[in-house]
């Protein structure tokens, strides 16, 4: 048995104790006239079904922001936005602070920006998404990142057996907003 969209084929199934079940994604949202049609076999005429109005509603679609890292160093860092359903399709507007600052189109249900271009500060990110054929309109919840004037150091107790370590930072005078990010690794000899 065939089924058909319109003029369109959709797939088909065997029939098996005289019905069969025909299972599809691909229908897009929106109206849809499915039919069946069967050729026939031997001693049994083919036939075509009456159509079925079917209607395919748009996927209720959710977002969320995530970051690599929180707090960032200033100049470094990725803000990611995912969508649910993966197959959502389009543009997610990005807002920071409630106005409009990036863009970034989904591709297999996600999409980043980089967060290089912010100043030292805390940022309230949110993120739209106005939908497309077969996918709701979106918005993320907030999201809070932390951009920070970062500084990475190497410790080092100096020769001898001393079990004493120095560290000395220095952070420029400009530093006015945010935290200091201080990353610390062993030295290795």
């Amino acid at each position: 048995v065939s089924f058909l969209d319109g003029g369109t084929t959709l797939g088909s199934c065997t029939l098996s104790g005289g019905t069969c079940t025909f299972t599809t994604s691909t229908l897009a949202a929106g109206s849809h006239s499915v039919s069946a049609s069967y050729a026939g076999g031997p001693d049994v005429y083919g036939s075509v079904s009456d159509a079925a109005a079917v209607t395919i509603d748009q996927a209720t679609t959710s977002l969320r922001i995530t970051s690599s890292a929180n707090p960032a160093m200033i100049g470094g860092g990725t803000l990611t936005v995912s969508a649910t359903p993966t197959t959502a399709t389009g543009v997610v507007a990005i807002q920071s602070n409630g106005v409009e600052w990036l863009s970034c189109t989904l591709s297999g249900g996600s999409c980043s920006v980089p967060l290089s271009s912010l100043a030292i500060a805390t940022y309230t990110f949110t993120a739209t998404y106005g939908g497309d054929a077969n996918h709701l309109a979106a918005t993320a919840p907030a999201f809070t990142q932390v951009i920070a004037m970062g500084v990475r150091a190497a410790a080092s107790n100096g020769s001898g057996s001393s079990s004493t370590t120095s560290l000395s930072i220095t952070v420029p005078a400009s530093t006015r907003l945010g935290d200091v990010l201080v990353e610390i690794g062993r030295a290795h000899a």
